[in-house]
């Protein structure tokens, strides 16, 4: 850095090179000699600092209502500044503090990392459970099973389905709060068909409304799927005989969850 030049009553300001491009440091009164083409440091009252290329962009360092000295220590490698409103990529870094608080999207794998940014919150008693090979939420364990089914038996003795009008052999309770993350419902059931179908149905008793319903026209096991209700509701387990020859029953039913 040269030393200051005074040119009459004006002085010249102290001269730097930065990147081997000569600069000025400016600070009232003293003058940068053409100062709109010639790199400077600027210093103002407020205290803020700006280094302007000989471009006329330029970096502000802008303190904000400091009540002491403060310093500011820079650690003894190359690299880059993060910034509040960046979108910087930290790698290497460990992050001890108590008081930080630390967000994860995913769960990390050997492989994809596993997504859990899209689940609900849970409540007591859930885990957090596989929905796929890329994704996992908040279940509660159900009462039996495999593959990560859920089981709720409705109906486990024989019932008969005598009248041409519909008939409860069955009721489930649903609670909404833990029950939300199920998806895929199934129902299962046995028919026993020696002549007259047997029509089974899920019914929704607080939206008086039909979530699913098969007509079993063959005695074996079927399968049919259900719409989950989206608030607590009763479910209920309703047969009917559609024809006037023997009549029809079930035996056994349970609804599955996934």
């Amino acid at each position: 850095m040269s030393d200051v030049y005074e040119i009459g009553a004006q002085c010249i300001a102290p001269q730097f090179v930065l990147n081997g491009t000569p600069g000025y440091i400016e600070v009232n009164p003293q003058a940068v000699p053409n100062s709109g083409t010639n790199a400077r440091i600027q210093g103002s009252p407020a205290g803020e600092l700006a280094i302007v290329s000989t471009d006329g962009s330029s970096v502000v360092f802008a303190p904000t209502a400091l009540t002491a000295q403060r310093t500011f220590t820079f650690p003894d490698y190359d690299g880059q500044l993060a910034t509040i409103a960046g979108s910087e990529i930290f790698t290497n870094k460990t992050i001890t503090a108590a008081s930080n608080t630390v967000h994860a999207s995913a769960l990390r794998t050997t492989g994809t990392a596993v997504q859990v940014s899209g689940a609900t919150p849970p409540i007591a008693g859930q885990v957090l459970t596989a929905v796929s090979a890329t994704a996992a939420n908040w279940q509660t364990p159900g009462g039996g099973g495999g593959s990560g089914r859920a089981v709720y038996t409705l109906q486990s003795l024989q019932a008969i389905a005598a009248n041409q009008s519909w008939t409860i052999v069955g009721n489930m309770a649903w609670l909404q709060s833990r029950y939300s993350s199920y998806t895929a419902g199934q129902f299962v059931y046995y028919a026993d068909v020696p002549a007259a179908l047997l029509n089974v149905r899920i019914y929704n008793v607080n939206t008086a409304s039909v979530v699913g319903q098969d007509i079993g026209a063959t005695t074996g096991a079927r399968t049919f799927s259900i719409v989950n209700p989206t608030a607590d509701c009763v479910l209920q387990l309703q047969i009917q005989k559609q024809g006037d020859s023997a009549s029809p029953s079930i035996l056994g039913a349970q609804l599955e969850f996934n």
